[in-house]
């Protein structure tokens, strides 16, 4: 029954009016016939995709005779009218400027008669630019973020060559010592035993390679454990 109405208000219809809605790579369909929606679908082989955007063609027959039809094809947003065109060229432009509707209007159609619609379409890349715009503020980020780390760390290296250069025989000494043992660290006792100093020269040498951040220690019960710092 519903039907049937819908295919009434077709026949006997004054006015016409069919709709293209561009949304992304397909296109969504508004037939309304006497201010009656009568069909609505979505087109999947009306539009084709090409280098830069899109084509748009239709053959259009009317299902009957109108007094008046309107067509109207509305690009998607972030789509222009592309380099090759429009066709049929008598058409009005209306845009929210958001969206670009193309519309053409006829008077006294025939059923069955036939129109050839095509509209090319181009992709402004404003989806795809700020995409990328955001990929640029992120690696900006990263770079400054990364050269901050590396300015500290190469100043860190830089301060702890310094150091290095004005250390006394006995820090020496005892900076070698960690360098040779693993993971470079050593208990505080065995420092004294391969240097050979008493338990209160290394106590200072200690003290003083701590205070220039040359050496970490970490109390362990009744002593320490030594490592060099990072």
């Amino acid at each position: 029954m519903f039907l049937t109405v819908m295919t009434l208000a077709s026949m006997c219809a004054s006015e016409y009016e069919i709709s293209f809605n561009q949304v992304g790579d397909k296109v969504v369909v508004d037939e309304i016939a006497n201010q009656v929606n009568i069909s609505s679908y979505v087109d999947l082989e009306s539009l084709e995709k090409v280098r830069g955007g899109y084509v748009f063609l239709k053959r259009l027959v009317f299902p009957s005779d109108f007094d008046k039809a309107t067509l109207k094809f509305n690009l998607g947003e972030g789509f222009i009218i592309g380099d090759s065109g429009v066709y049929p060229t008598d058409y009005k432009i209306e845009t929210d400027g958001k969206r670009i509707n193309l519309i053409w209007e006829f008077e006294n159609v025939k059923k069955e008669q036939d129109i050839a619609i095509f509209v090319s379409i181009k992709d402004t890349g404003s989806r795809s630019f700020f995409l990328y715009l955001i990929l640029i503020a992120v690696i900006s980020i990263l770079i400054v973020v990364g050269f901050y780390f590396f300015r500290k760390l190469k100043n860190k290296k830089v301060n702890k060559g310094l150091f290095e250069k004005h250390l006394i025989e006995s820090e020496k000494k005892v900076i070698e010592e960690l360098k040779k043992a693993d993971r470079n660290e050593m208990w505080q006792k065995q420092i004294q035993t391969s240097t050979g100093f008493s338990k209160a020269k290394l106590s200072r040498v200690i003290r003083n390679l701590e205070a220039r951040k040359l050496v970490r220690k970490i109390p362990m019960g009744n002593t320490n454990k030594i490592s060099l710092s990072n």
